[in-house]
């Protein structure tokens, strides 16, 4: 019997790669004979890195770089085992979770690892790199990246600014000339789920900097300084970009990935289940197994339940999946495939115990399921 193990990750609880683990855990204690292959799912966001690697092959590197605040730090990406294709999660680098709460502020924070881990890629001859684009915990449009990699954000005075968010609104320059010529012969692929534009009422400032740190004031001087980058990119080469569906992504680095780079923003799960090959693994498949935190009557609109029941209608593949909570209408759940929905949590247990002991819960319902076949 073959089953696949697709589980996205259960917040707070586990990550997708953990409930890979417990899922292949209780099938090998099932002593069944089985042909298990596991391809943890990521959107884009926490876990892109590890999942990639672990589904199709790699090494993960480590490197000394700029952190979101200019301090060193060290940042992990990798290479896939073809040896062309880098990835990385620019959390790694400029990630929320790098900074304690009391020094969180978009005004401050940059994107200058991103650009440090994507020149070491360059570096070693990477022709095509995947960029897991959540997380951040940035308001700088991507010139934090960009002067990285070369370029220069000048002011009126033809000096070059800092940069970071608060310095936006005093751009009045771009200067590529000496940005690395080798981006060029890149294909940058960058997942993200996020449709947020530039700026705007749904804007990266207006609706992700204050989770980031920004108080109201600091909201409208970002908005002011994203608003000039964008008006800058426009007049001098001519680019509109300030409405570009997915440009306000991490902080608005959608928006530099795209033009300075000519990169495509897509949907993380499509680039999960395209680089894993998920559609050729699943063909023969008896069982796909996934799972996630919650689902509700809104799961249906989500991706990744949606996309991996896509693909196991195609070739009939009953889908199983495991949830740590289960609430509201959930009958249309089984028009997209899904052949059963476990909850793994206990009824009586609280929201603190249920979390504590996720992967034992899991571990015990994916044993009693396959026990039943």
């Amino acid at each position: 019997m073959k089953i696949i193990l697709a589980p996205d990750s259960f917040k707070e609880c586990m990550t997708s790669i953990e409930a890979c683990n417990c899922m292949e855990k209780a099938l090998k204690e099932s002593g069944k004979d089985l042909k298990i292959i596991k391809i943890p799912i990521a959107d884009g966001g926490e876990g892109t890195l590890d999942s990639l690697i672990l589904a199709k092959g790699g090494e993960i590197f480590k490197k000394v770089i700029r952190g979101p605040l200019g301090e060193k730090i060290v940042g992990r990406y990798g290479i896939l085992k073809d040896g062309k294709t880098g990835v990385i999660e620019i959390a790694e680098a400029c990630g929320l979770s790098l900074i304690t709460k009391e020094k969180r502020n978009p005004m401050y924070t940059n994107t200058f690892g991103v650009g440090e881990l994507i020149k070491e890629l360059l570096d070693k001859n990477i022709v095509k790199i995947i960029i897991g684009l959540g997380g951040s915990s940035t308001n700088d449009g991507g010139i934090g990246m960009v002067t990285a990699l070369g370029g220069k954000f000048l002011d009126v005075n033809k000096n070059e600014i800092n940069p970071i968010g608060k310095e936006l609104i005093n751009i009045d320059y771009i200067d590529i000339t000496k940005l690395d010529k080798r981006l060029r012969n890149v294909e940058f692929i960058i997942a993200c789920d996020v449709t947020n534009p530039l700026v705007g009422e749904f804007g990266a400032s207006k609706i992700f900097a204050k989770q980031k740190g920004a108080n109201e004031e600091e909201i409208e001087l970002l908005e002011k300084g994203l608003n000039n980058l964008g008006n800058i990119i426009n007049n001098q080469f001519g680019k509109y970009v300030l409405n570009i569906e997915g440009g306000g992504a991490a902080g608005g680095l959608g928006i530099a990935f795209m033009f300075f780079m000519n990169a495509k923003l897509k949907s993380g799960i499509d680039i999960i289940l395209k680089e894993t090959n998920f559609e050729e693994v699943i063909k023969d498949s008896d069982y796909i197994f996934t799972g996630e935190g919650k689902i509700d009557s809104q799961t249906i609109n989500g991706k990744t339940i949606s996309g991996i029941s896509k693909c196991s209608q195609k070739y009939n593949v009953p889908v199983i999946c495991f949830v740590g909570k289960a609430e509201g209408d959930i009958e249309n759940l089984y028009s997209m495939g899904i052949k059963d929905i476990i909850a793994i949590s206990k009824k009586t247990d609280s929201l603190e115990m249920s979390l504590k002991n996720g992967k034992k819960n899991l571990i015990e319902e994916v044993k009693k399921f396959i026990y039943k076949i």
